[in-house]
């Protein structure tokens, strides 16, 4: 259970931390990767132990629960990273998009 989260923790910040960096554009590299990687900490534990891929609904509450990610992430963006609003959220829903679809892969390729 440990190894299967570190793992997940690793591939979404090596996935995710790249796009954000790319969307935030010209905006100090320190501030933004700071803010990124707290907003990533924050969100990605939490949803990790909130769902279990054996209940029925999984892929109905993780829909919801990823919106919840995407929204706070860019919230954490836009607010402490200063990225324009409509930047933040586009980065937010391009990173979750890119680790949501690695996870997937992972998760099919590890349980075949």
């Amino acid at each position: 259970m440990i190894t299967d989260y570190l793992l997940a923790l690793a591939t979404t910040l090596l996935l995710e931390l790249p796009v954000v960096m790319w969307m935030a554009g010209a905006l100090p590299i320190a501030r933004v990767l700071g803010v990124a990687l707290f907003a990533n900490l924050a969100s990605h534990g939490a949803l990790w132990l909130a769902f279990d891929p054996s209940h029925e609904g999984y892929y109905a509450r993780l829909a919801l629960a990823e919106t919840g990610v995407v929204v706070f992430e860019a919230a954490m963006l836009w607010m402490l990273a200063r990225l324009p609003v409509r930047r933040a959220l586009a980065a937010s829903v391009l990173a979750n998009a890119i680790s949501t679809a690695a996870g997937f892969a992972m998760w099919a390729l590890r349980d075949g």
